[in-house]
């Protein structure tokens, strides 16, 4: 294999991306057990909700996720606060699970 440094990171970064986006449909497609442990008012899970995806919306087009998908960013370090591009991730993750998680509530109401 004829690979190059600068093909073997755009690869790890590119899956890496990926993993995230898969690692939030699988908590979406599990966050019905996740939440029954939970107890929470039905009403502060949605602002929850609600803001989370909202900040995980703007941390997707903010960061760019997309380009980093599709290898068109290569190698670069992330700037600014460690803390502050975790919960940026983190975020991402999450709205996709709540992205997945109305989708699933949305097919399982249409097929009943």
């Amino acid at each position: 294999m004829n690979i190059s440094n600068i093909q073997i990171i755009k690869l790890h970064k590119t899956f890496g991306y990926i993993s995230l986006i898969i690692m939030g449909i699988h908590l979406g497609l599990n966050s019905s057990t996740i939440l029954a442990k939970i107890k929470i008012n039905k009403i502060l899970l949605y602002i929850i909700e609600i803001l989370i995806t909202i900040y995980g919306f703007y941390s997707f087009i903010k960061l760019d996720i997309i380009k980093h998908i599709l290898g068109i960013y290569g190698f670069n370090f992330m700037g600014g606060n460690i803390v502050v591009n975790i919960l940026r991730y983190l975020c991402i993750v999450l709205m996709i699970g709540i992205i997945t998680n109305c989708i699933k509530k949305w097919r399982n109401k249409n097929e009943e």
